[in-house]
């Protein structure tokens, strides 16, 4: 499903109202990624502003605000919202899967994306 739903978002990537972002580009730097968010927007923000928006969306405080945050928040839609967030890391799933599932990744993987396409669904852009 991943693969089609990244797939969806390319075909109207190029949209002048579309833009890709990547969890791990946030996580290497958010305050980047508000400044491409703000320019593809057309606003600007004070620093101080910025810096209020960026401590917002943190991690830390996505977690410490799971109830506002989570899918479905407060519903008890999950056991614990805050198990949304078990670690706001990337990769989780490297060292945990046989050699014949990292097979079977790879090839669906190589089927289906360009070697850019498969970097950047993997890694984000490497810059904000």
């Amino acid at each position: 499903h991943i693969l089609q739903h990244y797939k969806a978002a390319l075909a109207v990537s190029e949209r002048p109202n579309v833009a890709l972002f990547h969890y791990a580009d946030m996580k290497r730097d958010l305050v980047g990624t508000f400044e491409r968010l703000a320019g593809r927007l057309g606003v600007s923000h004070s620093a101080a502003d910025l810096a209020e928006l960026v401590k917002a969306a943190s991690f830390e405080n996505m977690k410490r605000n799971a109830a506002r945050f989570a899918p479905s928040g407060g519903k008890g839609f999950f056991k614990s919202d805050a198990g949304f967030f078990p670690s706001g890391s990337n990769a989780k799933w490297l060292g945990k899967v046989s050699e014949g599932e990292m097979s079977a990744y790879n090839a669906i993987m190589d089927a289906h994306l360009t070697p850019s396409e498969r970097d950047w669904l993997e890694n984000g852009s490497g810059e904000a």
